[in-house]
């Protein structure tokens, strides 16, 4: 009823309404009926934080996966699902991404300029085979690195821009590369820390607005 709520509540106002969960395949089932409850409720779609990290992201296995998308296909075969990635091969590696990518209508790979240009980081892509250029890890790096490793599955790209950062050139160049590899949508993560001229950039370079 909650989400219900917000939904008409933004929908009035001109915002469309997304929903955003973490999910962690303990109960796939129950984790699966609930995605289908927030989409039946009136989210546009819902985009599926697939993360390895200890703590309440992704716990099980593959064959809890194909659970959650079967029944989650079973509940709302047409809505829109989307599935939010790191584009670090050393977490996909964890991770049951062909599942995913099965019942998914696109992937989301977090594009955090800043978030992940550390020396860790840095290191670990070379060793995976990504060496980083001069710059360390810039948009057009991540962007390149999540084409790699996406391609395979055949699915739209959407990137998500890190909204943390105040670096407008960076935020300029994440644009106008997305655009150029042929990824129109765009989104941010998240509003309550995003500086309000990437609003205004975004609106001035994304289909949407």
């Amino acid at each position: 009823e909650q989400v219900r709520d917000l939904a008409q509540y933004f929908e009035a106002r001109g915002v469309p309404f997304h929903a955003y969960t973490v999910v962690q395949g303990i109960d796939p089932k129950r984790e699966a009926e609930m995605a289908a409850e927030v989409l039946a409720a009136g989210a546009r779609s819902i985009f599926i934080d697939l993360e390895p990290w200890s703590g309440y992201y992704w716990q099980r296995t593959a064959e809890d996966a194909r659970v959650f998308g079967q029944e989650l296909r079973r509940l709302q075969p047409n809505a829109v699902v989307v599935t939010v990635i790191e584009p670090r091969p050393w977490a996909l590696e964890r991770l049951p991404l062909a599942e995913f990518a099965a019942f998914s209508d696109a992937l989301a790979p977090l594009i955090y300029w800043e978030t992940f240009n550390t020396q860790p980081n840095l290191d670990a892509y070379q060793r995976y085979g990504w060496p980083p250029g001069p710059d360390g890890i810039t948009p057009e790096f991540l962007l390149d690195v999540s084409v790699d490793l996406l391609q395979q599955y055949n699915l739209p790209i959407q990137p998500v821009g890190q909204g943390a950062s105040p670096d407008m050139d960076a935020w300029t160049r994440f644009l106008g590369y997305a655009s150029q590899l042929g990824m129109p949508d765009i989104s941010v993560w998240r509003h309550g820390v995003t500086n309000p001229g990437v609003w205004d950039l975004l609106k001035e370079r994304t289909p949407c607005g």
